[in-house]
């Protein structure tokens, strides 16, 4: 690709798609100003499973200081993890990081010996390798870091504070010698989560979006003295790490270390233009920030650290499929030259034709919000309904985002599994966070335990369930995070025996449908509305749906109707999975 200032950037690929040379020169066929080679197996060893092996930097003479080409070699553990990053130029070693990580995934430097050598001399542990509780993945307490109770630092071992909005959201930044309630910079976000003005004692900046929430224009208060066009040209990672003026000249470089911080060898020289690059954009395509943090959109990252310095929001980011992703502080999987997570949200594998772009970034914010929402869907950065197609979804436009419960009315199956009243009379279930929690055999087929609020993925209950019935769900925002949260306190604590265990199944009082009665009265007087009486008759699955429709829809309580089609009622692909139920309850 052709620059507008005349220089050329060049990419080549293997078979696989992973990007094998990145070049920046005078023309296609001289790579001259810049030139990165990537390999991604060891020696000739067919063992490429993703992972960079080995990058080469060169950088040509400017004026009479020399270039050089830079060898860094990575090394691995067996979960993918980056163990040691090693850098050499004309056979000397120039750095190294080596890293050490617990069960959990909490990286840190070793320190032993010359294992690493990128740590200031008689550098502070707390600030730049504090050790990590195995319990809470946490910094340890005694090292100077605080947490608010969402688990976002609100102290650093330098002394630097931060205030989050009610999002979790970085909205003020505190140097260390400020012990006042004015922060140093603040952050100002719109509806949507962008963030849309920065304010700092030297410079106040707003951030302009285009439809699809892609930054396209910043406007700041603190003008260049000579303005001027600037060309980045990144690497694999969207790093950058050349610039070029208008008139096609090299005004800086920078390369970067395993996570992110900036490579300083006597080789970098300000002859060779390696300076602060003087861009907001840096590693990944984050964008600096004071208290060497980095503005990761979703949340901070630290690049010393190299992790968050607040929890991932996204709760589908964390799957059984890899523990490691229960570490909701960890980048990328501790695996910085495989994956980039440019939301702050999750992963995202770097490299080939599956970097991040913005169909990429509408697939990642789906997933977000069908996990707060409890349902599939396709969504907008904003949580607005783009399309969907399992379920169909109609959705109020004036719903306000919260962190809500879907009811799921089910209806009685046409393929009766025996014994299961579920089958006979209907059933209910529910949806958050995009877990399902339910009181029935369906439920415990997939995860193997008899309780009724031991959660699975609603996609594995729904596709299950409709098998055999069709379902309406009604996600449910009673227009207060108060107010949700006790309904949904009541209906997961439903069945509690006040002995840590929980209480048999009934027809009459306890079963799938008086979870919904007793939350619901538990918030009736918050609502003005009169509670029903949890007597000797039950209500059945449908009288719930009725009560949904006829009292909650018409209040504005019902902000979501999904449709659950039933996929198998003749086949016998559920028939042949009918158990006896032979010694249990039935529980509907």
């Amino acid at each position: 690709m052709q620059l507008g200032n005349g220089r050329w950037e060049t990419a080549s690929y293997n078979n696989r798609l992973q990007v094998t040379q990145i070049g920046l020169g005078v023309t296609d066929a001289t790579p001259n100003l810049l030139k990165l080679k990537y390999k991604y197996n060891t020696g000739s060893n067919a063992d490429n499973n993703g992972g960079l092996r080995e990058q080469k930097i060169t950088v040509p003479n400017a004026g009479t200081d020399t270039g050089f080409t830079a060898t860094q070699a990575y090394a691995y553990d067996d979960l993918n993890r980056l163990l040691s990053a090693t850098e050499t130029i004309s056979s000397s070693q120039t750095w190294k990081q080596t890293f050490t990580y617990d069960r959990y995934g909490n990286r840190n430097f070793n320190t032993s010996g010359a294992n690493t050598t990128t740590l200031p001399s008689s550098f502070n542990p707390d600030i730049y390798n504090p050790t990590i509780s195995t319990s809470t993945n946490r910094f340890s307490s005694g090292q100077g870091y605080t947490y608010d109770a969402n688990g976002a630092v609100t102290q650093d071992a330098a002394g630097q504070r931060f205030g989050y909005d009610a999002e979790s959201r970085q909205k003020e930044f505190f140097e260390a010698s400020n012990s006042g309630s004015s922060p140093d910079a603040t952050s100002v976000y719109d509806g949507e989560g962008r963030r849309v003005k920065k304010v700092s004692a030297t410079e106040t900046t707003v951030f302009v979006y285009d439809a699809s929430s892609k930054l396209v224009a910043e406007y700041s208060t603190a003008l260049a003295t000579t303005p001027q066009t600037s060309y980045l040209t990144a690497d694999h990672l969207g790093s950058p790490r050349v610039i070029t003026d208008q008139n096609g000249a090299v005004t800086g470089r920078k390369d970067y270390a395993a996570f992110g911080d900036e490579t300083v060898t006597s080789q970098r020289t300000a002859g060779l233009s390696y300076n602060s690059l003087n861009v907001r954009q840096d590693y990944t395509g984050y964008q600096k920030e004071e208290g060497g943090l980095q503005y990761a959109q979703a949340r901070f990252y630290n690049a010393m650290q190299g992790r968050f310095s607040s929890v991932d929001p996204l709760t589908a980011s964390a799957s059984i499929r890899n523990p490691q992703t229960f570490n909701r502080y960890s980048y990328v999987l501790n695996s910085p030259y495989k994956f980039t997570d440019p939301l702050g949200l999750t992963p995202a594998k770097k490299g080939n034709d599956n970097d991040d772009n913005p169909k990429k970034d509408a697939q990642r914010w789906s997933l977000f919000w069908s996990t707060v929402y409890g349902v599939e869907g396709n969504y907008r950065k904003d949580g607005s309904v783009i399309s969907a197609t399992s379920p169909s979804m109609t959705r109020s436009p004036s719903y306000t985002r919260r962190v809500v419960t879907q009811v799921i009315i089910w209806s009685k199956a046409n393929v009766v599994k025996t014994g299961e009243v579920s089958s006979m009379l209907g059933h209910v279930s529910y949806i958050r966070r995009g877990h399902s929690y339910s009181w029935d055999d369906y439920h415990d087929e997939i995860t193997g335990e008899s309780e009724w609020n031991y959660d699975v993925d609603a996609s594995d209950y729904t596709k299950d369930r409709s098998k055999t019935s069709a379902g309406t769900g009604y996600i449910l925002d009673f227009g207060s995070d108060a107010i949700n949260e006790k309904f949904w306190n009541t209906l997961y604590h439903a069945y509690d025996d006040g002995n840590g265990g929980q209480v048999e199944y009934s027809l009459t009082s306890d079963n799938c449908g008086h979870a919904f009665l007793r939350a619901m009265n538990k918030i009736a007087g918050d609502l003005k509305l009169p509670t029903r009486e949890e007597g000797s008759i039950p209500f059945t699955p449908a009288q719930h749906g009725e009560y949904i429709l006829s009292v909650l829809q018409p209040k504005g309580y019902v902000v979501q109707i999904n449709s659950y089609s039933q996929s198998g009622a003749t086949g016998a692909g559920r028939a042949n999975r009918a158990v006896e139920a032979v010694g249990k309850k039935p529980r509907p």
